[in-house]
Formats: C-alpha cells, structure tokens, sequence
C-alpha cells in the first residue's frame, strides 16, 4: 500500500495518532489488568500476531496488525 506525501504529512499523523493515544492512556488507567475494556485495544493484535508467526518475515507488523483489525471487524 502507497500513500501519498500529502496524506503522510506530520500533520496528518499527528491527528491522526494523537486521540488515540490518549484514549489508550485513558482505557489503560481505567483497566490495569487487561479484564475489561482494555482488551478492546488488543482484539486486532490476535489476528496480527498469527499473520506475523506465519508470514516469515514479509509483512510488517503494522501491516499486520491493520490486516487484523479488518479481520476482527469482520467477524
């Protein structure tokens, strides 16, 4: 996948990436453990993982982890 260097700007990511790294921080302070709502933030990473154990070495792990994400939602 290519994006552009318009959409790839720093501005772009910084709004992109900034909600959600504050909703992290927000969902991790309210659920140390992992038995709530924080596993919301993972349910992507199980199908990411398994790509990435069988992939050997041709996906990066946020390609991975993208790819996993479509799937959990499609479930």
């Amino acid at each position: 996948m290519t994006f552009s260097s318009e959409c790839m700007s720093s501005i772009h990511l910084a709004y992109a990436i900034k909600p959600s790294c504050e909703n992290k921080t927000k969902v991790g302070s309210l659920d140390e453990k992992g038995r709530g709502i924080r596993a919301t933030l993972n349910f992507e990473h199980t199908f990411g993982r398994a790509i990435e154990t069988v992939d050997d070495g041709q996906w990066l792990h946020g390609e991975a982890v993208a790819t996993g994400l479509v799937m959990a939602v499609d479930m």
